[in-house]
């Protein structure tokens, strides 16, 4: 079956991680600790959910003009481009703020990615696997050739509900040994020789 298709997520995954304050976010739109924000900004009344939708995309917005390349990011990108393996942005981000980070990156740019998939766009977030269900549909390929990579539980859970490859880029958070991914990776050059392996069945 090989490797068809690459779908990374953003932040902490192909920008360093630290940027975005989630804690201030958190606090300032009332969301608890144990909540999963967009999942929490969901069952706002309108009026409260539209004020926090704002507070967040205020801060993210501020967060995307500080980020920074992730190493190895664009090495590992184009090396995904020279052997023609489609490559997506999939994340719970705005798509205008994806835009503005990836203005900070040296040399990796939007063009680079087949399709950047935001919260603006018509999908179910993150575990829920419609969007990678869609990625699979528009290359007419099995889900499990692609490989998702990502920092969060929910980008795995995202994966395997899909039937895809999973990678996990360790964060140093204490659940990092209990994310059930197919490989784990500290950084993101690790992932050259694991697609060389998957491209050989291509």
């Amino acid at each position: 079956m090989g490797l068809k298709a690459v779908i990374f997520d953003f932040d902490g995954t192909l920008t360093k991680a630290g940027a975005i304050n989630f804690s201030k976010i958190r606090k300032l739109t009332g969301c608890p600790a144990d909540r999963y924000l967009l999942d929490y900004l969901e069952m706002l009344p309108e009026e409260k959910k539209r004020k926090a939708e704002e507070i967040l995309d205020c801060h993210e917005y501020s967060a995307a003009c500080q980020s920074r390349e992730e190493d190895y990011a664009h090495e590992l990108i184009s090396f995904l481009n020279r052997l023609k393996i489609p490559v997506f942005i999939l994340s719970w981000n705005s798509r205008k703020a994806i835009i503005r980070a990836l203005e900070n990156f040296r040399l990796t740019k939007a063009e680079h990615f087949l399709e950047i998939i935001s919260r603006d766009d018509p999908f179910p977030v993150k575990p829920d696997p419609q969007a990678i269900l869609h990625i699979a549909e528009k290359l007419n390929i099995d889900c499990s050739e692609i490989l998702i990579v990502g920092d969060y539980i929910h980008d795995i859970e995202a994966g395997r509900n899909a039937g895809c490859k999973t990678a996990y880029k360790k964060t140093g958070r204490e659940n990092d040994h209990r994310i059930q991914s197919d490989f784990l990776i500290n950084k993101l050059d690790e992932l050259l020789p694991v697609i060389f392996d998957l491209t050989k069945n291509r």
